[in-house]
C-alpha cells in the first residue's frame, strides 16, 4: 500500500497469539517480508525451537535473544514474529521499542490454551496447556503492554487484526 510508510513491525505475544499467521498476512498487506522467529532460529542455530527447548529453557531463550539482536540489526522494512521470552529481559524490550513498531497480540489465556492444545510440538506446555499459559500470561502480559506501541486483541479474525495494525501505522 502506498499510503503506509515502510516500517519494521515486531509482533510479540504468547504462544497461540497468531504471530505467524497475522504476521504473514500483515507483511503481504504492507508488501514487505515476513520473518518468522522459528524459521530464523533454524537458520541461525541449525535447529528449531522444539529441539533447542529439549536442551533446556536457558538454551532456547539465549538463542532467541541472539535472534532478536540479529533481527534488530537488519536494515529495511519487515514484519517479524518475536519470541515471547523477550519479555523476560527488560533490555530486549527496550531494544525492540527503538528498533520498530512493537505490536502486542493479546488474547485471554483460555483462548491461547485452546489454540496451542492442538499442537503437541509446542515446548513446555504439557498435557494441559492452560496452567502454563495462565502463569506465563500473568508474568508477561504487563511487560508486553508496557513494551508495545500498540496492543491488539487477537481473538478475532486475522483480517480484523491486520486492519487494526495497518490503521495504527497510517497515523
Amino acid at each position: 500500500m502506498t499510503d503506509i510508510i515502510p516500517v519494521r513491525v515486531l509482533l510479540v505475544g504468547l504462544m497461540g497469539a497468531g504471530k505467524s499467521r497475522i504476521g504473514s498476512a500483515l507483511a503481504d498487506e504492507l508488501d514487505v517480508d515476513y520473518l518468522d522467529n522459528d524459521v530464523l532460529l533454524r537458520e541461525q542455530e541449525g535447529v528449531g525451537p522444539v529441539e533447542l527447548s529439549r536442551l533446556g529453557r536457558e538454551v532456547l531463550h539465549a538463542a532467541e535473544q541472539r535472534q532478536l539482536h540479529a533481527l534488530c540489526d537488519r536494515i529495511g522494512a519487515f514484519v517479524a514474529g518475536v519470541a515471547g521470552s523477550v519479555a523476560d529481559r527488560p533490555a530486549d524490550c527496550a531494544l525492540m521499542r527503538i528498533s520498530g513498531t512493537v505490536v502486542y497480540l493479546r488474547a485471554a489465556p483460555e483462548v491461547l490454551a485452546a489454540r496451542v492444545a492442538a499442537d503437541p510440538a509446542r515446548p513446555f506446555i504439557g498435557a494441559d496447556p492452560l496452567p502454563f499459559i495462565t502463569a506465563t500470561y500473568e508474568q508477561r502480559d504487563p511487560v508486553f503492554q508496557a513494551a508495545a506501541h500498540l496492543t491488539v486483541e487477537c481473538d478475532r479474525p486475522v483480517e480484523d487484526v491486520v486492519r487494526a495494525i495497518r490503521d495504527h501505522l497510517q497515523r
